[in-house]
């Protein structure tokens, strides 16, 4: 009977452990889930169902998507740089952690311009509650020549 009993009180407290971990740690669980939903509907073509999983942030100059129409304006941004000959065509490596308290993820994009595929290391920022989060913007870490124009068009500001 003691056995039993101490077995369900281990049990119990390692059930407990796990269930503080994961709530604690939420933003980055719930951050794979949303960068993993964006990067296959972006890669897809997707356009609108990438759109949910993006943050439209009113300090840069947007709303959120009921309201302003931020997400419909991001949709044609993209529409349009496919149209010039640049649109994401795959990824792979994606991970998301935190760092300083704020999920952080990082993915290695390939983006075909023009015909050719180019892997570029990008790093994105997420943002919002549990009701709105979404990634905010995207940054490439290899490149030194400056915002290239699928950085500033996928990105959630404008």
């Amino acid at each position: 009977m003691r056995l039993v009993l101490k077995r369900t009180l281990v049990g119990a407290m390692i059930l407990f452990f796990i269930l503080v971990a994961g709530l604690n740690n939420w933003d980055v669980l719930y951050g794979r889930y949303v960068a993993h939903s964006f990067f296959s509907n972006l890669t897809a073509g997707s356009l609108e169902a990438a759109a949910k999983n993006m943050y439209f942030d009113e300090e840069d100059g947007t709303d959120n998507w009921e309201r302003s129409g931020a997400g419909t304006a991001w949709i044609k941004r993209v529409q349009d740089l496919r149209e010039q000959g640049v649109h994401a065509v795959s990824y792979k490596n994606l991970r998301v952690q935190n760092d300083d308290s704020s999920p952080v993820g990082r993915v290695t994009l390939t983006i075909e311009e023009q015909g050719e595929p180019r892997d570029y290391q990008v790093v994105f920022f997420f943002k919002g509650s549990l009701a709105d989060f979404g990634i905010a913007r995207f940054q490439q870490i290899d490149e030194l020549d400056g915002n290239p124009e699928w950085q500033e068009a996928l990105s959630g500001a404008y």
